[in-house]
């Protein structure tokens, strides 16, 4: 889009995968043009590692 990427859906889920709680904190860092790799941190500051079968550490964008 433009130069840009767009974060727009599926968001509950992860969050809820991933046990995102209010007061995290999740970071992101652009791999490729449609792949981020998010890194979340708790109340603390401290990073939380979590990984499911559904997810990975990367979560693909889609356009």
């Amino acid at each position: 889009m433009n130069g840009r990427v767009t974060l727009d859906q599926g968001w509950a889920t992860y969050a809820a995968v991933h046990h995102i709680k209010i007061g995290y904190m999740v970071t992101f860092k652009l791999l490729t043009p449609d792949t981020l790799k998010a890194i979340i941190f708790d109340n603390d500051g401290i990073e939380v590692v979590n990984k499911c079968g559904k997810h990975d550490e990367t979560f693909v964008a889609k356009e």
